[in-house]
């Protein structure tokens, strides 16, 4: 693949992720102007924990496990429609089957997650699960169609049909709000998925392939992907029980402590998507055929590369939200039902939750590698142990507990699974650059931490003056990125940024 290819594809996903984005966030604003932080969006959070978390386990694990599998099938055309036809049936089954099981298991699900909720709360918040139950087969088959556009290297339309789902929720939840009050919001996510899904199934018909019910559960493509699948499932649920162990804990807190951790880990994991989204997307298809082909070589310089390029994006995007993250807040959330208060607590825990957005971002680039090396067990091995760490910690001080305590403790347990992950796959591939690796680290931290300085005195200092926070904020964000150009282009000569250059410029990504 060209490097002007890959630029492209980086450039244009980028473009699309980020209108997601800003759709996503105009949704939680349009939320937190409307509800507030309360007991309410305590119960619709609550709700949603499980079918959203699924949603984003099926993704991820169709993601992760068709895509290096349908390569080794590319070829041969008529065995890889077949193979595909038949998976889409049996997993058309188990959504499905696993709907109507969390339907009848619904105020056990409910029970489990929010033990803390009173009778009231917990009658909203069983009403709105059900209403959500729909998003499991609608999620769960969004997931299989995007997994088979990327294979097509179709990158672009899913994130469209992506921005449509927010673009209905929004319009939904606008329109009903009046009538149906929070309910509008759960009937507006429900609406969102299925105009995604239809748009995504059209695609699917007209440009890849049509689809045919077939049953063989012998299928040897069916058997490789479940098989990819099993440990890879067992890591995802891993990290759902890590937010089931949250939400549960918060939701013996006072009123809105569930909202309150919700809206900090959104901020979180948005960023760290809009950091990782278009580079993971391009990049994960080159893993797999490199790591198909046996081209180990290549595959440890694009692993190196990418991972450093993504430290250079995600430093100061860290830097940046610790150091704005209340004027941030307060401009993005403040307004409506949403107060100063409800401001000041997230803030903090955006900051609790910053070691989760360093781990979590070049853990995704980290996960790519095992995958397609096919390697998943010790994805599932290093989530639990993620998992053993929070939830002990969670254990040990649960008498002080509090959702600042969450949120560090859950960074901390994130951070741990990714230095991890960094020395297990430089051993497996044999990468020798961890004093290169350690090196760059300390000049992107200086320049990092001369960022933020310079930001913090001239968001300080403009603020005094002004009345109004937005330009402060702007003037003092463009002085931050100006002064970390400066440092990792002049003061340090970095050559990744010169190997970025030479991605967009270059003839060919060598």
């Amino acid at each position: 693949m060209t490097s002007k290819n890959i630029a492209k594809s980086v450039i244009l996903v980028n473009i699309f992720s980020a209108a997601g984005f800003f759709l996503t966030l105009l949704f939680q604003i349009i939320f937190a102007k409307e509800f507030g932080v309360s007991g309410l969006t305590d119960a619709y959070i609550g709700a949603c924990a499980l079918p959203v978390s699924f949603v984003a386990i099926a993704s991820s694990l169709l993601e992760k496990t068709f895509i290096p599998v349908f390569f080794e099938y590319k070829n041969r055309a008529a065995d890889a429609r077949y193979s595909i036809h038949n998976f889409f049936t049996i997993y058309f089954i188990f959504l499905v089957f696993l709907s109507v099981v969390c339907f009848a298991a619904s105020p056990f699900i409910i029970r489990l997650v929010l033990p803390g909720f009173e009778a009231v709360g917990f009658s909203m918040a069983l009403a709105m699960l059900k209403m959500l139950l729909p998003i499991f087969i609608l999620g769960g088959l969004i997931g299989l169609l995007t997994s088979m556009h990327y294979a097509h290297s179709a990158f672009i339309f899913p994130n469209v049909c992506s921005s449509v789902k927010w673009i209905t929720a929004i319009i939904f939840m606008l329109y009903f709000k009046g009538r149906y009050g929070i309910f509008a919001v759960a009937g507006g996510i429900v609406a969102g998925y299925t105009f995604q899904f239809l748009m995504l199934l059209y695609s699917t018909f007209k440009n890849i392939t049509g689809l045919r019910f077939i049953f063989n559960l012998k299928d040897v493509f069916l058997r490789k992907v479940v098989m990819l699948m099993g440990p890879l499932m067992i890591a995802n649920a891993f990290n759902t029980f890590n937010i089931i162990v949250m939400t549960r804990t918060a939701s013996v807190m006072s009123a809105g402590s569930i909202t309150c951790l919700d809206y900090a880990y959104k901020i979180m994991t948005i960023s760290v998507f809009l950091c990782v989204q278009g580079i993971s997307v391009v990049l994960f298809p080159m893993f797999s055929r490199l790591a198909s082909e046996g081209n180990i070589s290549k595959l440890k310089k694009l692993f190196t590369d990418s991972q450093r390029i993504l430290l250079m994006i995600v430093m100061p995007i860290i830097g940046g939200l610790i150091i704005f993250r209340h004027p941030v807040i307060r401009l993005l959330l403040e307004r409506g039902e949403f107060g100063p208060e409800s401001t000041n607590k997230i803030s903090a825990l955006v900051f609790g939750f910053s070691g989760a957005f360093f781990g979590l971002a070049l853990g995704t680039i980290q996960s790519q590698i095992y995958y397609a090396i096919k390697n998943t067990k010790r994805v599932m091995f290093i989530t639990f142990i993620q998992m053993v760490v929070f939830v002990c910690m969670i254990f040990m001080l649960r008498s002080v507990m509090s959702i600042y305590i969450i949120a560090i403790f859950f960074s901390a347990a994130i951070f741990i699974g990714c230095c991890l992950n960094y020395f297990h796959i430089n051993k497996i591939l044999g990468i020798r650059a961890m004093r290169q690796d350690a090196v760059f680290i300390f000049k992107i931290l200086i320049a990092t931490v001369s960022m933020g300085a310079v930001g913090f005195v001239a968001f300080s200092l403009l603020k005094a003056h002004l009345p109004l926070v937005f330009v402060p904020f702007v003037a003092a964000s463009m002085l931050s990125a100006a002064v970390y150009f400066i440092f990792i282009r002049y003061v340090f000569d970095i050559d990744e940024l010169r190997f970025a250059s030479n991605v967009l410029f270059s003839k060919k990504y060598e």
